[in-house]
């Protein structure tokens, strides 16, 4: 459920914080959170409404996946909704991240397939003067990171597809190849 919860001060990377002590941190006026859930219950998300004063429908939309992407506006925070790409071997699988995003606050929330964001976390750290942004930045690194996936997937599927080309046009294209062909086809209508 609770992946990581985090603040973040002007000069610090970032450290942990119990999510019991998320109602004092807020208040810090140059202090924000970054708290990573993974497909939380319904209790838990009331509770997160409450400390964020999040908008009853964002909440309701992100506690089901199978949303469509999009970015909402809801008072003082957006909710956004991007899809997620996760390669595995020979396969593609899709899951989805729910953003809220306000002044003090991120929160992401995964369901499905999706790549862990330890590596988000890693590299807003590494650049505490641009944490002065607020969750701004944090935000930017998450979404360059989802979009990363797509590239990747996208450049294999590339280098899959130049691949049966190569064999259709000589004598080892056989029904390996067009199950390949099949394949590649059913991933790229998922994306």
């Amino acid at each position: 459920m609770i992946v990581s919860s985090r603040v973040y001060r002007p000069g610090c990377a970032g450290e942990e914080v119990e999510v019991d002590d998320i109602s004092e941190v807020i208040k810090e006026p140059e202090a924000f959170i970054w708290l990573g859930l993974w497909q939380p219950d319904a209790e838990f998300m009331a509770k997160i409404k409450e400390e964020f004063g999040l908008h009853e429908l964002a909440v309701e939309d992100a506690l089901n996946a199978h949303q469509r992407p999009k970015i909402e506006h809801y008072g003082e925070s957006l909710f956004i909704v991007v899809k997620t790409v996760c390669a595995k071997d020979d396969s593609c699988e899709l899951g989805e991240t729910h953003l809220f995003v306000g002044k003090n606050f991120l929160i992401s929330i995964r369901h499905g397939a999706s790549e862990s964001y330890t590596p988000v976390r890693q590299r807003a750290a590494e650049n505490p003067a641009l944490l002065k942004f607020g969750p701004a930045y944090p935000l930017y690194c998450l979404l360059d990171f989802i979009v990363d996936r797509y590239a990747e997937l996208s450049t294999s599927l590339n280098e899959r597809v130049g691949q049966m080309e190569n064999d259709l046009f000589t004598s080892e294209f056989d029904r390996k190849s067009v199950q390949s062909v099949y394949t590649v086809r059913r991933h790229l209508l998922k994306l």
